[in-house]
């Protein structure tokens, strides 16, 4: 919820997400009205206290290649290699880290997933999300031992590549949220910080925030 959101909207938004009965992560702008976020916690939603910033840019970056192998997750023995990533990047190891990142996401329109490979070793993924000609990053995750290599940089910038090409081939611009870890990722890439939001979380278990490494 950004610039004008309103108390009526956070309302309609809440109703929306009660309806759905899906765990929910729901991003607030630093922008919004104070009571905006009032009628969140009314209607039950728990602000997480963790802030990260939204991240935009014009178009798409230029690929980064390097010494890895990208493609796009495809197979179901692709898929598994999801998972093993969350557990080694959080510690966190549940069947609901592949019902989460699974068949059932990649059957959504628009939805993607890359994996960098450093020969049989998958070290870094990403979901990219298309609307519109407008990407978005789902999500991404490197494990500790594999950061700082470039594996991140090349599986992001390749993947908006090859979301766009599936796509229109024309991209009016990217914007995505991330925790403060990636921001000197992302703004080497030349993307821009324009917003800060806050997290808020409805129905959403331990196990859950674990999974999408929000825990």
């Amino acid at each position: 919820m950004f610039g004008a959101a309103t108390e009526r909207n956070a309302a309609a938004v809440a109703a929306a997400i009660d309806d759905g009965a899906q765990p929910t992560i729901l991003a607030v702008s630093a922008t919004v009205a104070a009571d905006v976020s009032t009628t969140l916690e009314r209607a039950g939603l728990v602000q997480a206290f963790q802030h990260e910033a939204l991240f935009w840019m014009a178009g798409i970056p230029p690929v980064k290649d390097g010494p890895f192998e990208v493609r796009r997750a495809e197979s179901d023995a692709d898929l598994t290699t999801v998972p093993s990533i969350i557990e080694t990047a959080h510690g966190y190891s549940s069947p609901l880290a592949g019902r989460m990142y699974g068949r059932d996401l990649l059957t959504s329109a628009g939805v993607g997933c890359w994996l960098a490979w450093d020969g049989s070793e998958p070290v870094s993924w990403t979901f990219v999300t298309r609307v519109d000609g407008t990407s978005a990053l789902f999500d991404m995750m490197t494990p500790a031992q594999h950061r700082r290599r470039g594996a991140a940089r090349t599986v992001l910038t390749r993947a908006l590549a090859d979301a766009a090409a599936l796509d229109s081939g024309r991209t009016e611009f990217t914007v995505f949220w991330a925790t403060p870890m990636g921001r000197p990722l992302y703004e080497a890439l030349g993307f821009s910080v324009v917003d800060d939001v806050t997290l808020w979380t409805y129905g959403a278990s331990a196990d859950g925030l674990a999974a999408v490494g929000a825990g």
